[in-house]
C-alpha cells in the first residue's frame, strides 16, 4: 500500500509539475501578449505625441504669421475709419454751406426779382428803331467833325 500511496503521490507531483509548467506556459503566452499591445500601444503613444508636437508647432507658426498681419490689418482699419470720419465731417460741413448758399440765392432771387422784372419792363418798352435812327444820326453828324480833327492833327 505504500507504493501505490507513493506512485499516487508521484503521478500526483507529476500531474502537479505538468499543470504548473502549462500554467507557466499560458501565463507566459499571455504575459507576452500583453507587453506586444503595450509595446504597441507605447509606439501609438509616441507617433501620437510626435504629431501634437508637430500640431503645437504648426500653430505656433501660424500664430507668429498671423496675428501680426491681423494686428496691421485691424491697424489699417482704424486709420481707414479715422480717414472716413474725417470725410463724413468735410461732406456734412460741404453739404452746410451748399444749403446756405441756396438759401442766399433764394433769398437773393425772391428780394431782387421785382428790380429784375422793373428792368426787364424798361428794356422792353425800349424803341430800338428809334435807338438805331439816333445812332445813325450821331455818326452822320460825327463823320465831319472826325474829319476836322483828322485836319487838326496833321
Amino acid at each position: 500500500m505504500n507504493k501505490e500511496n507513493e506512485n499516487d503521490t508521484l503521478n500526483r507531483e507529476k500531474e502537479y509539475q505538468a499543470r504548473k509548467e502549462e500554467t507557466s506556459r499560458e501565463q507566459t503566452k499571455l504575459l507576452s501578449q500583453i507587453r506586444k499591445r503595450q509595446d504597441r500601444g507605447l509606439k501609438l503613444s509616441k507617433v501620437i505625441a510626435v504629431a501634437e508636437c508637430g500640431l503645437l508647432g504648426v500653430l505656433v507658426v501660424v500664430f507668429i504669421l498671423l496675428v501680426p498681419m491681423f494686428l496691421k490689418t485691424v491697424h489699417r482699419v482704424e486709420e481707414t475709419m479715422d480717414a472716413v470720419d474725417v470725410l463724413v465731417e468735410h461732406a456734412e460741413t460741404s453739404l452746410t454751406e451748399v444749403t446756405e448758399l441756396a438759401r442766399d440765392a433764394d433769398k437773393l432771387v425772391n428780394e431782387n426779382s421785382e428790380a429784375i422784372a422793373v428792368a426787364i419792363d424798361n428794356f422792353n418798352k425800349v424803341d430800338f428803331d428809334s435807338l438805331n435812327r439816333s445812332i445813325s444820326n450821331l455818326a452822320k453828324i460825327m463823320e465831319p467833325i472826325v474829319e476836322i480833327v483828322q485836319i487838326l492833327k496833321k
